[in-house]
C-alpha cells in the first residue's frame, strides 16, 4: 500500500528477531511545483506528479516554481536532471521559466534565490552543482548561460 503513494520510492518491511518489525522506506525526491488546472502539483525526480495535499506546503519555500508547464517544456526530462543535483542546489532555485533562444529551443531560465539569473539547456542542469564556486565572487547581479 506505501508503494502507491507517489512520494515513496521504496519500501521494505521486515521482522527482526526481538526487535519487531522495521518498516524502510526510501522517499522519491521533489524537485520541484506548480500549477496544473487549478491546483498545485508536485514534480518528483522521477517525473511523476502528484496533487500536493496542505501537509505539503511547508516544503515549497525550499523548491523552485516551475513555470510555463504547458509551454512544450519537457517535464520528465527536467525532473531527470533536477534529481541529479544536491538538495542544496535545488533549494536555491526560485523559478524554472521554459526559454527559448534562436540557437535552442529547449532552453530554460533559472531565477536563483540569490538574484541571479542562469540560462543554460535542459540537458546542462547537472552542471548547476558547480552553481556555488562559479558565484563566489560575484559582485552584482549577472545574467549566466551555462552550455
Amino acid at each position: 500500500m506505501m508503494e502507491r503513494d507517489a512520494c515513496i520510492k521504496n519500501a521494505n518491511v521486515k521482522q527482526v528477531k526481538n526487535q519487531g518489525i522495521v518498516i524502510d522506506v526510501e522517499e522519491e525526491q521533489a524537485v520541484g511545483y506548480f500549477w496544473d488546472d487549478e491546483q498545485l502539483r508536485l514534480l518528483l525526480g522521477n517525473g511523476k506528479t502528484m496533487k500536493m495535499s496542505s501537509s505539503y506546503y511547508s516544503v515549497l519555500k525550499s523548491l523552485p516554481f516551475i513555470k510555463d508547464t504547458n509551454s512544450g517544456l519537457d517535464s520528465k526530462t527536467l525532473a531527470n536532471e533536477l534529481s541529479k543535483l544536491d538538495y542544496k542546489i535545488i533549494s536555491n532555485i526560485a523559478e524554472i521559466w521554459n526559454y527559448t533562444s534562436s540557437y535552442d529551443q529547449n532552453m530554460i531560465r533559472l531565477i536563483m534565490a540569490d538574484g541571479h539569473q542562469v540560462f543554460t539547456n535542459i540537458d546542462a542542469i547537472a552542471l548547476l552543482q558547480n552553481y556555488n564556486y562559479i558565484t563566489e565572487n560575484l559582485n552584482n547581479k549577472n545574467l549566466y548561460t551555462i552550455k
